[in-house]
């Protein structure tokens, strides 16, 4: 089935285009994209979260901690 559709590129390519523009403009899609920017929206750090929130809430100052190449 897939093979006698694919003979005809013109309306392979008619078709492709079709699916693709429901996919992109479903709600579904929209907000798994929304959610892939919020992901990329800057690096999350743990580390950096832990020590702001150390020092935001709890007054406290980190302690380094050795990484492996320090042991």
């Amino acid at each position: 089935m897939v093979d006698e559709a694919y003979s005809d590129r013109e309306e392979w390519t008619k078709k492709s285009i079709r699916t693709t523009a429901k996919v992109c403009f479903s709600p579904s899609f929209r907000k798994w994209i929304q959610s892939i920017e919020l992901v990329q929206m800057g690096k999350f750090s743990s580390d950096r979260a832990i020590n702001d929130y150390a020092e935001s809430y709890w007054n406290i100052e980190a302690t380094p901690v050795p990484n492996g190449k320090d042991l």
